[in-house]
């Protein structure tokens, strides 16, 4: 039998292990970002991490940063963990002409 649980606990990247032992569930994939909750403290509930980089058009990021802000101005740059590789990219282009 297999049990798909679509809902989320306080965040999405929080594991809901709870819900899974309590139906009686042998194993757990957890499909997107996470706190990644250490494994032994899952009380004997096997799990899988499959983690997800979503990709957005960076070159249009950097583009509408250099449009809207002066060289030299200071800017922090932040995201979820989704975006961190397209965030990396883009900190990497707009570094020589930004804070």
């Amino acid at each position: 039998r297999h049990v798909v649980m679509g809902d989320v606990t306080y965040g999405a990247c929080c594991v809901d292990d709870f819900t899974a032992r309590a139906l009686g569930a042998d194993f757990l994939v957890h499909y997107g970002h996470s706190c990644l909750i250490p494994i032994d403290s899952a009380q004997g509930l096997k799990m899988l991490y499959v983690f997800v980089d979503i990709k957005i058009d960076t070159d249009h990021l950097i583009q509408t940063v250099r449009f809207n802000f002066p060289a030299g101005a200071k800017l922090a740059l932040v995201s979820t963990v989704q975006f961190v590789s397209a965030l990396q990219a883009a900190s990497r282009e707009l570094q020589p002409d930004y804070h």
